[in-house]
């Protein structure tokens, strides 16, 4: 009976598992990843992982692998994925002509938290405008204001705006629209009407220098404005947006374009002009806090000279809530040469509340 439990034990021990080697391969953006060696071929690595599990590692994506285990650098290294120091002249296998001289960086320990959640580069310039998603995803806002405005009439609006925007890691596509109804002396007046669809795309590579380059965008605009006797705007602007500052609690973009201007003033005939654009925006953070402003200058290029509109925003943004967030703003609106018996300047104040999910 001994000798058939020792027979038994044998057995089991001739068939239980071979202890894998241990390697630790670097792969070229600089990351570490440490497990036991399943398998190597010429076009990937298998490998153990203490805590995530089972990973195959692309050929393409490895620069060397280390092992103390002589076994498995001379595989790695018939590979051209081992450091040759580390192989005995003796021990060298030839490699095949199509295999090339890996790139060895220098090696940089990557913790867990960075293996499982890696940074996404930011490559939009623009990201001091308040419709600029900061992460890849959507971005849905809806809210409700009340203004007092100053110039041309003495009115005070109830509006609803509402934005949706979608961003990838190299562009972005927004949708801003503002509602207003007003009234002026107790009266209801006409209403109030905006909207912009804008589109962002990142230029040169998607990498970690990418938020230093300018990015393209175009952008289209809808206004309806009783006030300033415009029953129609319609505007598209092409540029470019270039970074000023790369610190994300404290933003600066600086956009330059051109774009063709379609304007039809109440009671008149329309008209289109070619027109430029120069837009400075920035964006603080403190804390769940955020300010945003925008100076904004279209000059008319091809009409009379010395004709432009100036568009000037500051507003400020605490949340109350999880998804709920006061809004404080002022704009200011100046035109050179409005329209008949209409004031250059228009102020509006504003306070409300906007919803973001």
């Amino acid at each position: 009976m001994f000798v058939t439990a020792l027979l038994v034990v044998a057995g089991f021990a001739g068939h239980a598992q071979k202890p894998r080697p241990q390697i630790t391969c670097t792969l070229i953006n600089g990351d570490r990843l440490s497990g036991g060696m399943v398998s190597a071929t010429e076009t990937q690595i298998r490998i153990v992982h203490r805590s995530l599990g089972t990973l195959v590692l692309k050929r393409g994506v490895i620069a060397i692998c280390e092992s103390p285990d002589s076994t498995a650098r001379r595989l790695l290294g018939a590979l051209a994925l081992a450091p040759l120091a580390e192989i005995p002249p003796a021990e060298i296998v030839a490699l095949p002509d199509y295999v090339t001289t890996p790139l060895i960086l220098a090696p940089q320990v990557a913790t867990l938290e960075r293996l499982i959640h890696p940074a996404h580069p930011v490559p939009l310039a623009a990201r001091a405008l308040p419709t600029y998603v900061s992460h890849v995803g959507w971005k849905r806002t809806i809210g409700s204001t009340y203004s007092l405005s100053r110039g041309n009439a003495n009115v005070s609006n109830l509006g609803f705006t509402g934005s949706v925007a979608r961003r990838t890691n190299r562009s972005q596509i927004a949708l801003h629209a503002k509602r207003e109804f007003g009234t002026q002396e107790g009266a209801a007046t006409e209403n109030y009407l905006s909207a912009t669809l804008r589109y962002d795309l990142a230029l040169g590579r998607n990498d970690s220098t990418a938020a230093a380059r300018p990015s393209f965008f175009t952008e289209g605009v809808f206004e309806h404005d009783p006030f300033a006797k415009i029953g129609r705007r319609a505007v598209e602007n092409t540029g470019l947006s270039v970074p000023i500052s790369r610190n994300p609690h404290n933003n600066l973009a600086l956009e330059i374009g051109t774009g063709v201007t379609n304007e039809m003033p109440t009671g008149n005939k329309s008209y289109t002009r070619i027109g430029g654009l120069l837009r400075l925006a920035a964006r603080q953070l403190f804390g769940g806090a955020s300010a945003d402003q925008q100076l904004a200058i279209f000059p008319d290029l091809s009409g009379s000279t010395g004709h432009y509109r100036v568009n000037g925003d500051i507003n400020l943004i605490a949340p109350i809530a999880k998804a709920i967030a006061l809004k404080l703003g002022i704009s200011n609106r100046y035109d050179t040469r409005p329209q008949a018996d209409v004031r250059k300047n228009d102020t509006t104040i504003q306070s409300g509340v906007a919803v973001e999910f």
